[in-house]
């Protein structure tokens, strides 16, 4: 997601690139439910572990009741969250169902890339926000196994960032699948701790910086610009629609539908804006908060008003 942004301090994640040397069997381009058997085990007594690779919209969408089992509100885990995160025209969805005899263990939630409309076998997922794998606490471990497991035998290659824990997992599995790994360290997200108070916010930073958001905040408030905390949805679209072909990071238009999309499937949301007396939008920020985490996925700025510093002031 672009410009993600909590209040947790920064955590180190890692992205692994998994290049499996299996040949794409050709019937793996044509269904979108995959059966896999997995010799895996939660116990010494428990039944087998079994995977299922589900890429359709509505079979996802049938795994919010288990999803909802574990958490009434679901959040970021929600299936149409995940779905809400895809972009259709680049990828389709890749989930792996785990399950444990009749009972549905926990998920994986990936994308598979296409090229002109064809999936390709690479296999994307990003932990980085801890969204990808749903499950028990105490089972996240053997379901996070069992699915690499399973994507290494029916796909071309893993490509993913996950959290530095998972890195003994990813190199048992790859070296069982006699698969190379490759790996780097990626810090993904931007991680901004916040205080209880903003005075306690501002009193972080060194003069100049802290100079700048008093100043450009005065500034703003003294041309009559107004603060909008909390627009509707249908608001926030529509102002969002205006203010997307003037904004000063051009971003595709599919990334700014999704961006919306994720922020309509969250139950908190983020939607922030900042316009003249006019009624003239001059920047507006999305997201949702999740825990006591905030988290923002999108903000339009108008470019015309670069000299105002319109992104300082409504993070302001």
């Amino acid at each position: 997601m672009p410009d993600g942004m909590d209040n947790r301090s920064a955590e180190q994640t890692f992205e692994w690139p998994l290049d499996c040397a299996n040949s794409l069997q050709a019937s793996q381009l044509q269904s979108s439910v995959i059966s896999e058997a997995v010799p895996r085990q939660l116990s010494a007594r428990s039944k087998p572990l079994t995977a299922s690779i589900v890429s359709t919209a509505a079979k996802i969408q049938d795994l919010t009741a288990f999803v909802r089992s574990l958490a009434p509100e679901p959040g970021m885990l929600a299936p149409r969250f995940f779905l809400a995160s895809l972009m259709p025209r680049f990828c389709r969805p890749c989930v792996v169902v785990v399950s444990q005899g009749s009972r549905v263990a926990g998920l994986l939630y990936a994308r598979e890339r296409w090229v002109a409309g064809v999936p390709t076998g690479v296999v994307l997922g990003d932990d980085t926000l801890g969204t990808m794998v749903v499950a028990r606490p105490e089972e996240i471990e053997s379901v996070f196994q069992c699915a690499v497991e399973t994507l290494l035998k029916r796909k071309a290659a893993l490509r993913f960032r996950v959290a530095s824990d998972h890195l003994a997992i990813l190199q048992a599995e790859t070296a069982k699948a006699n698969a190379e790994i490759h790996s780097y360290r990626e810090e993904f997200h931007a991680h901004l701790e916040l205080p209880a108070t903003y005075e306690e916010f501002l009193a972080k930073f060194r003069s100049h910086t802290r100079h700048n958001f008093c100043r450009y905040r005065r500034r703003s408030e003294s041309a009559g610009n107004e603060f909008c905390p909390d627009l509707t949805f249908t608001d926030f679209c529509a102002a969002a629609k205006t203010l997307f072909p003037k904004e000063t990071y051009a971003r595709h238009e599919s990334n700014f539908r999704k961006c919306v999309a994720m922020i309509e499937a969250m139950p908190s949301q983020i939607r922030v804006g900042l316009r003249r007396s006019s009624g003239e939008w001059m920047s507006l920020a999305g997201g949702w908060c999740t825990g006591d985490r905030a988290v923002l996925n999108m903000q339009l700025n108008d470019r015309t008003y670069a000299r105002e510093s319109v992104s300082l002031v409504l993070r302001s």
